[in-house]
């Protein structure tokens, strides 16, 4: 009887906490977590005085102009000296201030007349690309670098900020429709070319910036500059010789020194032992995919032992490789092992025992017919991958003409890309491209062509809209 009497029990009381949990009567609170949109430099600033900081290209008269201008932060736009970034994204990072001062300015802080050990350096972005950095010094004081002037902003104490505020008067007066065709006006693109030689392989990047009049700006360098949230980073590989004998690449990344404008190189000491050829496939905001060789010795010289695909990411281009399931997600955790199967059965290949554990990291991001597509690597050969490229690898990715009908009209063309406005269009042949206009979804004529390596491959492609054409145009003109 007891024994009944305690099944009961236990069944009423699991009956009861289930009801509860369930029942969405009052006194059965739910509790959220709050969400916080914390802006950290929120309100508005003018600038008060500016100290120079060695060699400038700004006249005594522009930098006094600047002089009393404001600065404006909120959760929905950063403002200062007519740029304007939407939807911002700030992130803070407290840094020693004498070591940062003297490591990217060339300055002791004092003679800014700072004496705080620690400051806060903020920086802000929208949607992966870089718009500005700020010191903050205290809750009253910023500094700004801009082209080797130190301009120091002090806040206008607590004030309440909205869209109309924020809007400068000639703004006010323009249309939903009308802004958006002015900020969609200026198109830009980084297009980072991969091209062999006789040591391997070699990187350019081909800076193209338009207006809404169709003139193009082009500009040329060497290695990939790559816009990500922090600023500029240049990505380069380079031959390792010893005794004269070639024996590995190493691949660096460089960070934009914003006081020299120049790339400062970081180079890994990481594997450094490895004998390893690097080809660049792929380079995005946040990762980089590689296809890797293995070198190995014998009488005859070096030859490949073995070859897989990596994708790693940009902050440590020497660590373990990312699997694919992180980045695509659990839920599509089997797909890549479904498409090698697929692919082992279509080349008569199905006796091949399939290692999923290593196929996890064997895969990698390339180039296809006006698309980024996904590609794992399986008895040394690729096969695609049935899903769509993550933003959080690529960002703008959209062809607005189909490329077939891109074929049809340039037969010789191998990929192709469309500006954001829709305005002209990228081609790529084996030796040149050529910069196409549009004109209300049709293609015109071409505009201008580039001589480029034959055959030629790209590796990256990075667009901006807006006065981010403009940041981007002076950055890369004046990177030396």
């Amino acid at each position: 009887m007891k024994k009944i009497n305690t099944i009961i029990f236990v069944f009423v009381i699991v009956t009861a906490f289930l009801l509860y949990k369930n029942m969405n009567l009052y006194f059965n609170v739910r509790i959220a977590p709050t969400k916080t949109s914390r802006v950290p430099l929120y309100g508005e600033w003018t600038v008060s005085k500016f100290v120079k900081a060695g060699q400038t290209n700004l006249t005594d008269e522009k930098i006094k102009s600047i002089i009393g201008k404001k600065a404006i932060f909120s959760n929905f736009e950063a403002r200062f000296n007519n740029d304007i970034c939407k939807k911002p994204n700030y992130k803070i990072k407290v840094v020693d201030t004498e070591n940062y001062f003297e490591s990217n300015f060339k300055i002791k802080p004092s003679q800014l007349g700072i004496d705080e050990k620690e400051v806060k350096v903020v920086t802000i972005s929208s949607r992966n690309s870089f718009y500005d950095e700020y010191i903050q010094v205290s809750d009253n004081l910023i500094l700004k670098n801009y082209e080797g002037v130190f301009f120091f902003l002090k806040k206008n104490g607590t004030i309440k900020i909205n869209k109309n505020r924020s809007k400068g008067p000639d703004e006010n007066k323009l249309t939903d429709g009308d802004r958006k065709k002015k900020v969609m006006a200026q198109n830009g693109v980084l297009i980072g070319l991969r091209y062999s030689t006789d040591y391997g392989y070699q990187y350019k990047t081909i800076w193209i910036n338009s207006n809404d009049k169709n003139q193009f700006g082009i500009k040329e360098m060497n290695n990939l500059i790559v816009p990500r949230k922090n600023g500029f980073m240049m990505v380069g590989v380079d031959k390792i010789n010893e005794n004269g004998v070639y024996v590995r690449d190493q691949i660096w990344t460089g960070t934009l020194n914003t006081a020299a404008n120049s790339i400062v190189k970081n180079v890994s000491s990481a594997k450094q032992d490895n004998t390893i050829d690097y080809k660049i496939n792929f380079v995005g905001n946040e990762y980089i995919s590689l296809e890797n060789s293995e070198l190995k010795t014998n009488s005859y010289g070096k030859y490949v032992s073995k070859t897989y695909l990596s994708v790693l990411p940009l902050d440590n281009i020497y660590g373990n490789s990312v699997a694919f399931s992180k980045i695509i997600g659990n839920n599509n955790n089997d797909l890549l092992s479904r498409n090698a199967e697929e692919y082992l059965v279509k080349t008569g290949k199905s006796d091949y025992k399939l290692d999923k554990d290593e196929l996890e990291t064997n895969w990698g991001i390339v180039r296809s017919k006006g698309k980024w597509i996904i590609r794992g690597r399986i008895a040394n050969e690729d096969f695609n991958v049935n899903i769509e490229v993550p933003k959080i690898l690529t960002t703008y990715d959209r062809l607005f003409i189909p490329f077939k009908t891109i074929q049809y009209k340039f037969p010789d063309v191998l990929d192709a890309y469309t500006s954001l406005n829709n305005n002209f269009m990228i081609t790529i042949t084996d030796n040149k491209i050529n910069i196409v206009s549009i004109e209300n979804n049709s293609i015109e004529k071409i505009e201008k062509t580039i001589a480029v390596d034959e055959n030629a491959q790209v590796v990256m492609s990075q667009w901006a809209t807006g006065s981010y054409v403009d940041k981007w145009d002076k950055t890369f003109q004046n990177i030396k």
